[in-house]
This record gives C-alpha cells, structure tokens and sequence, in this order.
C-alpha cells in the first residue's frame, strides 16, 4: 500500500469534543428506529401503569390518565438522562486509555481506500467495508459497521479544494454517501 499514489494526504488529531459530536451524529442518523421503539416503550409502559392503577385505587380518569402519563414520563426521563451520562463516561474512558491518545493521525486516501498512520501503526480500508458516509457541517462521518464509525473532522483538511476533493472521492467510492 505504501508504494500506491494516494489522491489526498491530510493529518490531525482527533479531540474528546469531536468524538462526542461524531457519537451525536452516528446518533442521529439512527434516530429513526429507536424513536420508533421508544414510542412503543412509552405507550405500553403507559397502559400498563394506567390499568394497574384503575385495578387497585379508585381515582377519575383524568386522575388515572394524568398519573400514568406524569410516571411514564419522569421515567423516560430518567432513564434517557442517564443513558446519556452512561455514554458520555464510557466515551470518555475509552478515550483516556487509548494507547494513541495525543497523536497525530496521517491520512492517505486513494481509490482503494483510506490509510491510517497513527504513531508507528498502519491501519487499512478499503471502500466497500463502509456501509455509508455522512458529511455534517463540521466533519465528515464514515459508518464501518452498526456500532463502529470513523470520524475524519473538517478542520484535518488544510484548504476547502480538499474539503471538495475528499467529498468527490467518498461520493464515488462509497455506496451510501449522504451531504
């Protein structure tokens, strides 16, 4: 691969803000099916305390419907609150004991695919093992797999021809490439 002519070189270090916003947006463009299942969630959790409750006490139905409503939503609260603390302190673990924390990466991109060169280590891929790419206002977002995505920020290009560039290439040789 080293002997390959490469399109595009770029470098930079990614940051514990930008991997957070890089979470945010692969977040985001999954947000379809988990609003779905959390819709579903919240109106079954809602009929379930609503008739436990007309079972065993003997409130209106207003009462009923507000309680109900008032308990699934102070739960869904909660628990979303604390799914976003969850994440945000594995993120932030899993950046302060990656061994190429405070490195800066070198980026190679041809018509094969994208290198990496972080320290001493090469990293490969080529462009059919990314299911899709997204480009956001500040970076650009290139989805492995359901769990894993590389995040290449904006600000690791030195000019806005390479900006243009990258996105050419990545429109081509990437299947799913969304602006």
């Amino acid at each position: 691969m080293n002997e390959e002519k490469f399109d595009l070189r770029f470098m930079g270090k990614l940051d514990l803000q930008q991997i957070e916003r890089a979470t945010q947006y692969q977040r985001r463009t999954r947000l379809g099916g988990r609003l779905i299942s959390l819709s579903l969630f919240f109106i079954i959790m809602y009929f379930l305390i609503y008739n436990a409750l007309d079972n065993v006490s003997d409130y209106s139905q207003l009462n009923l419907f507000l309680l109900s409503a008032g308990t699934v939503l102070v739960g869904g609260g909660i628990g979303v609150l604390a799914g976003k603390m969850a994440i945000r302190n594995r993120l932030k673990a899993t950046f302060q004991s990656t061994l190429r924390k405070g490195y800066v990466g070198e980026y190679a991109v041809n018509h094969i695919g994208i290198q990496i060169k972080v320290k001493d280590e090469y990293e490969f891929f080529e462009w059919k093992s990314f299911m899709s790419a997204h480009e956001f206002e500040d970076m650009f977002l290139l989805v492995v797999n359901k769990y894993s995505y590389m995040p290449i920020p904006k600000s690791f290009f030195r000019t806005k021809e390479e900006i243009d560039t990258f996105k050419k290439i990545l429109s081509h040789h990437v299947r799913n490439f969304r602006t």
